[in-house]
């Protein structure tokens, strides 16, 4: 039987070439550039074929714009609504060139005989209400393609709609990469302001004319939810409304919000609220806590993170500056991830963290005075390594240590708290103050995680300061990435190491796949939808065929020399591109956690994967 082995072994050999030749075929047509004839649907649900993507784009609606140019397709824009620098000046300030074009009448009545001259690709429509198509009537009727663009109903729906538009522009992935990113801003301010969810804050929305606001299943509800406010007008099912001035003096408002267009509008509307006999008893009115927002940023996808951001600093501005109102009182009440409201000191003296990142948190906004304890594995800053160890994280820490500090205060962050809440109840048996805090997933998560830091230490000038720091060094990258294509993002395979073995790579749900994303790459485990951490098997990673392959492992630890040798003789690993051309990269691990330092691996890894672009 000797004599057949060969024979067997040249089979499996042909049968695994076979695979992998198969399963690299469907890895890039996963990943194929857009072109030719496409097919989406828009905001009502109509299926719209295109012979190609859109060249040649007609406004009749202001409100995609801005997701237009996100998507690096600002200048295929050829012609406007007579009307539109009036009613979207701050659109028009932003993207000056779209005075130079021709105006095609308006969106209720456009000039047909105009548009047709133009020779469009697509037409964009404003749809609300019962008949959504009213104003593509008259386009209908000489066959112009148009897609209808509503007034998104929920939060949820503006990410769709960029999708939407991503392909009709040829742009699925771009469309696709942005909506993901503006969700991941949103839901992270979840983290912030959970925080002081104890002390919700009453909200009306005013909308600068009548009695007008917005009631529940609206967009601006949830925005209000979102911020850690309660909208007084969000009952009885309606969406938009006129609201007594007597319900709202009854519902007493503590933060009044109102909506402008145009800049002139802004301070007579200030003014109409002041001068209400009505609202002169109004906490919001009484405290000078009106607000004014640009109607542009709610009804634009691509800003409503913005709008986001300053409602949260209106309804809850003792999250960015601790203000007299904090300053008052000994103890502040902070809920937890664990859902535990904890009365804290308002700047606790001595804290002990259990978590690496924490510790570096606190030294990044200056509180590294007040560190009582850190645990093993701190390595950053050099400045606090002869502060006490107190054991390791995730339960492994030492409660008499701990407890024998005396701390103010104990951070527990944590990625999952179904195995560790045992701990935290440990150290509240010993009448030690913790907050049971979730380790954060993402880099917007990273950013409201330092803000809330801050917030808990007193330090959120300084908080400030560093997330405007980071976010700002993201977005120079972003600035070269975001707006890549399939084929100019070559593929990536991330591992993490932690003794020179066999280690773990990523799917979607994992903060590291996001690291690629932003430095310009293609995950190849990127279809793995919902799995985070998991070890891969040979012929997965040979199938997909990295270019490029990045190493995360302890660098004190772990020679870099030895870790290239034992990925070069992995089993077949020399079929792929990234170790045929030696494109294979190791960081410090420490660089892909949850710290400040995160932003430099990313920078890293931008570097590594588009030399050509990150200098």
């Amino acid at each position: 039987m000797k004599q057949f082995k060969p024979v067997k072994s040249i089979l499996v050999m042909l049968f695994t070439l076979i695979y992998c030749i198969l399963s690299l075929v469907r890895c890039t047509q996963q990943i194929a550039p857009q072109g030719g004839a496409i097919s989406g649907v828009d905001d009502v649900g109509r299926v719209i074929s295109l012979e190609k993507p859109a060249h040649r784009i007609v406004l009749m609606t202001g409100s995609p714009t801005d997701a237009i140019f996100a998507l690096g397709a600002g200048d295929r824009i050829i012609a406007i609504t007579d009307n539109y620098r009036e009613s979207y000046p701050a659109t028009v300030s932003k993207f000056p060139a779209l005075l130079n074009l021709p105006g095609i009448g308006t969106r209720s009545a456009p000039n047909v005989e105009a548009i047709l001259a133009l020779k469009p690709d697509l037409i964009l429509v404003s749809g609300s209400g019962e008949n959504p198509e009213k104003n593509a009537i008259a386009l209908k009727k000489v066959g112009l393609p148009y897609a209808v663009m509503k007034s998104f109903e929920n939060i949820e729906d503006s990410f769709g709609q960029i999708e939407r538009l991503g392909v009709f522009l040829g742009k699925k992935l771009q469309g696709e990469l942005i909506a993901e990113g503006l969700k991941k801003r949103i839901d992270a301010t979840a983290i912030l302001t959970r925080t002081v969810s104890a002390i919700p804050v009453r909200v009306f929305f005013w909308w600068g004319t009548g009695n007008g606001t917005y009631g529940d299943s609206t967009a601006v509800n949830e925005l209000i939810a979102r911020a850690g406010g309660i909208n007084i007008a969000a009952r009885n099912g309606k969406r938009f409304f006129d609201c007594s001035p007597e319900y709202v003096v009854n519902s007493d408002p503590e933060v009044i919000v109102y909506s402008y267009w145009r800049e002139q509008d802004r301070e007579s509307r200030l003014e109409q609220l002041r001068n209400n006999p009505h609202y002169n008893k109004i906490s919001a009115v009484r405290n000078g806590r009106i607000y004014a927002i640009d109607g542009h940023l709610l009804h634009s996808s691509i800003l409503l993170p913005e709008a986001l951001d300053s409602l949260i600093h209106w309804v809850h501005p003792e999250l960015f500056t601790l203000d007299q109102m904090q300053t008052d009182v000994n103890n502040r009440t902070i809920v937890d991830d664990c859902e535990r409201a904890v009365p804290i000191p308002v700047n606790p003296g001595k804290i002990v963290c259990l978590a690496t990142a924490d510790v570096e948190i606190l030294s990044a906004i200056g509180a590294s005075s007040r560190l009582a304890g850190i645990p093993d594995g701190v390595k950053f800053p050099p400045t606090i390594l002869s502060i006490e160890r107190i054991g390791g994280m995730y339960g492994r820490f030492n409660v008499e240590k701990i407890v024998g500090r005396t701390p103010d205060l104990v951070l527990m962050t944590i990625s999952g708290w179904g195995q560790y809440r045992k701990h935290l109840d440990q150290l509240e048996k010993h009448h030690v103050t913790t907050l049971g805090l979730q380790y954060p997933r993402t880099f917007d998560d990273l950013i409201n995680h330092i803000r809330r830091l801050g917030y808990i230490t007193g330090e959120s000038g300084a908080a400030a300061v560093l997330t405007d720091s980071l976010l700002c060094r993201r977005n120079v990258i972003l600035e070269k990435t975001q707006l890549l294509d399939s084929s100019q993002r070559p593929r990536v395979y991330m591992e993490w190491i932690s003794e020179g073995g066999r280690g773990s790579t990523y799917g979607k749900k994992e903060r590291n796949h996001e690291i690629i994303t932003v430095a310009g790459g293609y995950n190849i485990f990127a279809d793995r939808q919902d799995v985070g951490s998991f070890t891969a098997s040979d012929e997965e990673v040979i199938s997909r065929n990295p270019q490029v392959i990045i190493i995360t492992a302890d660098t004190t630890r772990n020679n870099a020399e030895k870790i290239h040798s034992i990925v070069r003789e992995r089993a077949g690993w020399l079929q792929t591109d990234a170790v045929n051309n030696n494109r294979i990269y190791i960081i410090d691990a420490q660089l892909t956690w949850a710290n400040p330092r995160l932003i430099e691996g990313i920078e890293q890894c931008a570097r590594i994967i588009h030399p050509e672009l990150f200098k």
